[in-house]
This record gives structure tokens, sequence and C-alpha cells, in this order.
């Protein structure tokens, strides 16, 4: 590919600013990569990446990919002890007491279950052995730099720390190029908004899960042939469920529990509540009441099982 700039320079060296440096190596004559983090060997864990302890994977269209730009790189990563998950049969999931079906059939591309600071360790490794590539660790972008007139970006300020790699001072490191890959900790909107440039307009998604993270050593053999399973919480109750729906709910949040059992369970509340003379198992009507639907809304037409969205309503032809 023909070159079309000098050098580049890539702020941040986590997964976004690796596959930035990877693709900008063709473009560029040099590219640097700087981090203010300590890039630890042997992919362990490190205080900029923190959701890096959580559970990773790389789907198959992430596989590809980086399969693309790292040719060999897969193979690695399962020679290294990454599990693989190529057929359904592999996995158990389920998600809100809905299990996905298990049968034996080929998952394409499969599901590479790399843990984050390994992947990442991998991929490091790869970009930093790019002849024109190089990777500045415990170095810190301290803003951006302009030419006189203003309109153009023509560096980033860096401060290195001083634990041997630098004096710990400040400097001016010139680029053609520089793309801000910090993630959360990036401030592009405050630097160009310090060179006299307006903010751009931010959007912004919430995500309002949070969730936390377990690892445990499993005895050899403790999920048989399984290489992963999932199963997520139950839907929290609804108005119109019986408490028997409410305590089954509650219990699976605490201790998820097979389908099947699941599965038993809804069966036989159901058997139990088509038989019941009562409304529900929280209130029975009163003597000469008859079902009625609460609402149309709320109405469940053709189920068997009383209870769900319906209440008593006294029968005044009586």
């Amino acid at each position: 590919m023909r070159k079309i700039g000098a050098h580049a320079v890539v702020v941040g060296a986590s997964m976004g600013g690796l596959l930035a440096a990877r693709v900008l190596a063709d473009a560029y004559q040099k590219v640097t990569v700087t981090d203010r983090d300590s890039l630890l060997p042997e992919g362990q864990s490190r205080r900029g990446v923190p959701q890096g302890r959580h559970y990773h994977a790389l789907l198959p269209s992430g596989a590809g990919i980086l399969e693309q730009l790292f040719p060999g790189l897969i193979a690695d990563l399962v020679s290294g002890g990454t599990p693989v998950v190529s057929d359904f049969s592999q996995a158990r999931v389920s998600f809100g007491g809905h299990p996905m079906c298990d049968q034996a059939a080929p998952m394409p591309g499969g599901l590479v279950q790399a843990s984050r600071p390994y992947l990442e360790w991998q991929v490091r490794t790869r970009v930093q052995a790019l002849p024109n590539v190089e990777i500045i660790s415990q170095c810190q972008a301290a803003g951006l730099v302009a030419c006189d007139a203003g309109d153009r970006v023509t560096g980033v300020g860096i401060l290195r720390r001083a634990d041997g790699t630098g004096d710990g001072g400040a400097e001016t490191m010139r680029a053609d190029l520089v793309v801000d890959a910090a993630g959360r900790t990036g401030r592009t909107a405050a630097w160009l908004s310090a060179l006299g440039y307006a903010q751009p307009a931010e959007e912004r998604v919430t995500v309002d899960i949070k969730y936390v993270s377990r690892p445990l050593r499993l005895r050899p053999g403790a999920l048989g042939d399984k290489k992963l399973v999932a199963i997520s919480a139950r839907p929290a109750p609804t108005a119109g469920t019986t408490p028997a729906t409410a305590h089954t709910t509650a219990h699976a949040a605490r201790s998820p529990r097979p389908a099947a059992t699941h599965r038993r369970e809804d069966a036989a509340r159901r058997r139990k509540c088509a038989s019941s003379p009562v409304a529900s198992a929280a209130q029975a009507p009163a003597p000469g009441a008859e079902l009625q639907p609460r609402s149309p809304r709320r109405a469940f037409p053709g189920r068997n099982d009383v209870g769900h969205g319906l209440r008593a309503r006294p029968n005044r032809q009586c």
C-alpha cells in the first residue's frame, strides 16, 4: 500500500488503539502508540482496563477480522489453552428461563473464549513486531498541538514518567495524524476546545446494567462435555402472577437451576392452577363470583391457568 504520511500517533494501547495501529502501519511510514499504563507481559490485568477481569469472548465476525489482520492468531489462542465452542451441543445457554437449542449443529465461526488480558497481550505482541510500529508505555498524552494558523493538528504533547524509560519531562511528538483511542479517559473534546474549536455534539447511550464476576476453579470434568454454561436470571414477577411464580423467580435469581427443572415446575403449577377453584393462591373469590378479565389488555385468552391477569367479580344475577 502507498504511504500517505510520515508519522501517525495513536493514544491508547488497548484493543482499539492496537487495531488502529495495525491498519495505520500500512499507510504511514511510522506509527507510535502511547499508553499511560505499564504494559504487563503474559496477559496480566492492568489498571487502564478494569473490565478486563470480566468474561470476554470473540464472536465469529470479530474473530474473522482479527484473523485477517493477524494470520494465525486464533490458532495461537487455541494452542495456548483458549476454549472454542464450535458446536451448539457444547454450550448450555438459557436467557430469562428460555433455554437455547443444544442439539448437535455446527456453530459458524465458533465462539473463541479468550480472556481480555490474554487476547490483548497476543495482539500487542504482533503489533509490536511490525517494523514501523513503536509502543511506548507509561507515557501520558497531555494535549494536542496545532499549527500557527490553528487550523490543523500537527502533534500531541506527552509526558514520560521518570521510571528509567525517560526523564519525566514534557515533549511534543509531531504527527501527520493523531488518533485518540484512550476510551473513557480520552480528552479530545477538551483539547479541541482549548485550541479554539467548538466541542462536537455528544451522543450518549445509557446502559443501565451492572454485573460482577467471580473466577472459580472447577474440578476436572465439572462441566461434562460443555465448554460454555450461561444461565441468566428469570425476569422479576409482574402484577397478576401467583406467589408460586414469584417464589420460583426469586429462587432462580439466587441460584440458577437447569432449564428442565423450570419446565417441570411450570407444568406442575399450570396443572394445579387449572384444577383449583380459586382465582389465585393469594385470594379466593366470594361465593357466587365469576372470573372476569381485569381488562382486555391484561387478559390472557386461551390460557387455563387462572390468576394470570384475572380477578373475581360478583355475579349480580344471583
